[in-house]
This record gives C-alpha cells, structure tokens and sequence, in this order.
C-alpha cells in the first residue's frame, strides 16, 4: 500500500557523547536503486543494519530536482547520503551525537557524496530553511523531544517546503499524523507497510 539501538539503560543514541566500547562495523545497503556500504559503530542508532522505518523513509520521500534537503538525526548517514547520492538535491544532514556526526563524514567519502554535516542539538545550528526536512523521530527519547523537533520545523521550511516523519502506528504514529495535521495544511501517508507509516506535511 506504498506509494512511489541503544547500549545501555542511560546512554541511548541521542547521547552527545557516547561513552559505551566501540563496536565498529561495516554495512551494505541497497538504496533508491544504488549500492551503498557504511561504517557503524556502538553508541549509533540502528548499528547492525539499516532499520525498516529509514529504509522506508528513504524509499518514499519525493525529492524535486535541485531541493535543499535536511536529514534531521542523521546517526551514521544513510538517509542524507542516499538522497544526495541518488538525486541532485543540496544536502545538508545533523545531528547530536558526535560519534554519529564522525561517521556521517566517513560515510559520505566513502560513498563519494558532498554534504554539509553539521553538530547540532535538534535545530540548534540549523539556519537555512529548506525544500525537504526528514526525520525519523527518536521515540526512545520521549514523546516531548520528538514533538518539539516536528513543530520547530515549520521555521525552517521554504514557503512550500515539507517535512517527511517515519513511526510505527505503536509508537505514536497516529499522534505524530495529528500534530502534522494542526501545523500544516496539506498532510497524507506516502506509504504503510508493516506497522509503519510515512507521513509527509506540506507548507
């Protein structure tokens, strides 16, 4: 119906400064058509694999030729890589986990992509707005912080910019489609597929 973690009970993903072992590691992925390896590590969401809510978000985003793109929480890059791989959109990813930050950099020399990776708490050091904000929300860290990051969005969105959210209809799917409901004017679901949704809200 489409259409075209943690390593301890503290320290979670969002963490600015993940002091858990490095666990390294290499991944491959297909994305939007193209083959993509990426470097991991502990302290990272998603290490082991690229989770199914990313891949769907990357999979039924629409991206416009030459869109200013925002990937919000970037973690180890492979949303903002593959957009910018694979479109001619200007990226621009972030995120607060500084061992995330390190690895988006890797990745995106390692899979020949230019992005602009910046460290930043939510919109923090985010002054652009842009065509396309993406984002999947960090349920782990609370419902407050995963509102908060989807209302500030609005400010950094071109006049008929939109951001695109990922979540499990069990995780606050539904909540997170009526605040895009009360914030934006035009709002649909791009794709539902195993317990997940889409959703896209548009200026």
């Amino acid at each position: 119906r489409c259409r075209k973690h943690h390593t301890t009970m503290i320290e979670h993903y969002y963490s600015e400064d993940p002091k858990s072992r490095h666990r390294e590691r290499t991944i491959n992925a297909t994305l939007r058509g193209e083959q993509f390896t990426f470097q991991t590590d502990s302290g990272t969401f998603s290490p082991r694999d690229i989770d199914k809510a990313t891949m769907l978000l990357i999979e039924y985003t629409p991206i416009s030729q030459g869109e200013k793109v925002l990937d919000l929480g970037c973690g180890y890059g492979p949303v903002g890589i593959s957009i910018a791989k694979t479109t001619n959109a200007t990226v621009t990813m972030s995120d607060i986990n500084r061992r995330a930050i390190k690895l988006s950099k890797d990745n995106a020399r390692i899979n020949h992509v230019d992005t602009t990776i910046i460290h930043s708490d939510g919109y923090e050091k985010i002054t652009e707005k842009f065509d396309t904000i993406l984002l999947n929300p960090p349920h782990s860290a609370g419902r407050e912080l995963c509102t908060k990051l989807i209302r500030e969005s609005k400010e950094h969105l071109t006049q008929k910019g939109k951001i695109s959210i990922v979540a499990f209809h069990n995780k606050g799917g539904k909540y997170y489609e009526q605040i895009l409901k009360g914030l934006f004017p035009h709002v649909e679901t791009l794709c539902k597929k195993g317990g997940i949704q889409v959703y896209v809200g548009r200026m």
